[in-house]
């Protein structure tokens, strides 16, 4: 059965197999069971702070923490927002403009955070990973370490959160990703899901693969829903069997690795594996191409359209 909610493909890959690796940074690994558990305690976290269906939840994280902060923003039914580089110099304008209301953040990433934070006034909580000492309070957000957000509630004791049915539906955003043009677009519980599902079977993911490449939400949930591992970091010991990447990437692969380069559509997503060489394009499933003229009418066969 096709699940609904996208942190269905998480609940259900440690359901089948909670052992199973779900990310590997460098020779650390850490399972679908602890993923699942993790990302409930940080729900929790963020449900504690006043976060409540549909409010935007902003994430400055790299690595095992951003994968953590996506499920868990899904599981708390709010909607996730990956600031990048572009976002720093104006962190504060950024989450005034997403109206985040709660940033969880890794201090190394922005240090200067706190200012931000004190320029933001819809922010009810920051989440702060990585800061040495206490962080000084700006604004009107509570703070809480990242450690002592997730301290709060064991994470092997899987918290109880809201049933499928109290959830959001899945034509609500889920997450907003930057268009080829910069700008944010949502993306839906539904169109993630596809797109994930596409990329997981168009590309052949089995369980013994490890993933990497982007754009982040659409690789995160494909590997769930293949009981694949993603690679969360970047270390000269991370080998990817996969490097997935949609739309375009000037990475090259590394022995070991198997570059997969997917063509992209910016209104539907990922549409056809590209071929080395001359060799023709494979759909991704749940895809319907055709080729079309000027004025968007089917085109013979061999007639360039």
């Amino acid at each position: 059965m096709f699940p609904l909610l996208i942190e269905a493909a998480l609940e259900l890959a440690a359901q089948r197999d909670e052992g199973a690796v779900a990310l590997r940074v460098g020779r650390r690994t850490i399972t679908y069971g602890e993923l699942d558990a993790y990302s409930s305690a940080l729900a929790v976290a963020l449900e504690r702070r006043g976060v409540s269906a549909g409010d935007r939840v902003a994430t400055l994280l790299d690595g095992v923490e951003a994968v953590v902060a996506f499920w868990a923003i899904a599981k708390a039914s709010a909607v996730g927002v990956a600031l990048d580089d572009e976002d720093l110099d104006e962190l504060a304008e950024s989450l005034r403009e997403v109206d985040a209301r709660a940033l969880i953040v890794d201090a190394e990433i922005a240090p200067s955070f706190p200012h931000a934070v004190a320029r933001a006034p819809s922010l009810r909580a920051a989440i702060v990973h990585g800061h040495r000492g206490p962080v000084e309070a700006a604004g009107s957000a509570a703070y809480v370490s990242y450690e002592t957000a997730l301290a709060e509630e064991d994470p092997f004791s899987r918290p109880a959160l809201p049933g499928p049915d109290s959830r959001r539906i899945d034509l609500d955003d889920a997450w907003l990703e930057r268009d080829d043009e910069g700008e944010r677009v949502p993306l839906s519980h539904r169109v993630l899901l596809a797109r994930a599902a596409s990329l997981a079977s168009g590309v052949d993911l089995v369980a013994e693969d490890v993933v990497a490449g982007g754009p982040f939400a659409e690789i995160t949930v494909a590997a769930a829903l293949a009981g694949a591992a993603l690679r969360a970091g970047e270390d000269e010991v991370d080998v990817a069997t996969r490097l997935l990447f949609v739309g375009e990437s000037d990475d090259e692969a590394e022995p070991g690795e198997t570059l997969v380069r997917i063509h992209r559509s910016t209104q539907c997503g990922p549409i056809a594996v590209l071929s080395e060489g001359n060799a023709p394009a494979r759909v991704l499933p749940n895809v319907d191409v055709r080729i079309v003229d000027a004025a968007g009418a089917a085109v013979a066969a061999k007639v360039v359209g």
